[in-house]
């Protein structure tokens, strides 16, 4: 899992990361982009839209650009300890898909061994 911001700035180095991975034998099937440090729904799209073209899955939702997820880091919290619902919920959501997509790449793996 790599986390990744929306500017091209984070996008670009995140893709050649993943296409070295790639193009040293790590299966695209292991490789998943979460998207952070997000200013809103759109700039969300746009991202995941770049990062799915360039053949690299997405973790389901986005963390959001919040002081708050900051104070919580600061606090040495997680960002699934913010107070408010709303902050909960997204970093909830992201994890959630990390969790999913780690299951499945090792029921992958057990049903190869088999």
């Amino acid at each position: 899992m790599q986390p990744t911001g929306a500017g091209l700035d984070d996008l670009r180095p995140a893709v050649r990361t993943f296409n070295s991975l790639v193009a040293n034998g790590v299966p695209k099937s292991k490789l998943l982009m979460a998207l952070c440090r997000i200013g809103n729904p759109t700039e969300a799209s746009v991202a995941r839209d770049y990062l799915t073209s360039a053949g690299y899955a997405v973790a389901d939702g986005y963390v959001p650009e919040k002081v708050s997820y900051r104070r919580l880091h600061d606090a040495g919290k997680a960002i699934t300890e913010a107070r408010h619902p709303t902050l909960k919920a997204a970093a909830a959501t992201v994890i959630q898909s990390i969790i999913n997509a780690a299951v499945a790449a090792s029921s992958q793996d057990a049903e190869a061994a088999e």
